[in-house]
């Protein structure tokens, strides 16, 4: 019989934790054989990552959800509670005596400056503006451009009605 070399290559994946040893007669077959083998194992590890992800994803999405369902039960009770508490504030009113003693807020001190001197009837006279002016009278919405007569002191220099 003929001596044949035989060929023998081992494949192995780590991450799937597999091992695989592969024999042949021909070098190039062996080799061919180790490279199919290692992409089946790198196909399978890649399916094993994305079905990992999704479930991963899944169970966030799940977190996320019960999260989102304890905040706003959490929010739901509280705002039943701030409602029950507005539905009693006029109950809870009526029980306290709240009534303001007006007198006691009067300030009856003494008035630190003196009481200012009463207008006598030499200070002020009536006088007639210089010119005619347009008058609005709100109450009965009319305007007017009769003479209105204004109030000035005597310092100053008006045509009075003479």
């Amino acid at each position: 019989m003929a001596n044949k070399h035989m060929w023998v290559i081992e494949v192995t994946h780590p991450e799937l934790n597999k091992y695989r040893r592969i024999t042949g007669s021909d070098r190039y077959v062996v080799e061919q054989k180790a490279r199919a083998q290692q992409a089946t194992w790198d196909d399978m590890w890649r399916r094993h990552q994305e079905a990992e992800s999704k479930r991963a994803a899944r169970e966030a999405t799940a977190r996320d959800k019960a999260s989102k369902k304890e905040m706003a039960a959490d929010k739901t009770e509280a705002a039943e509670r701030e409602i029950e508490n507005l539905r009693n504030t006029l109950q809870h009113t009526l029980t306290i005596d709240d009534t303001i003693d007006w007198d006691s807020l009067l300030d009856r001190s003494e008035f630190t400056e003196p009481e200012p001197a009463a207008p006598s009837l030499t200070t002020a006279r009536w006088c007639w503006p210089i010119r005619n002016t347009l008058r609005h009278f709100p109450k009965s919405g009319i305007w007017s451009s009769k003479r209105i007569p204004v109030c000035c002191s005597l310092n100053t220099t008006c045509r009075s009605r003479e």
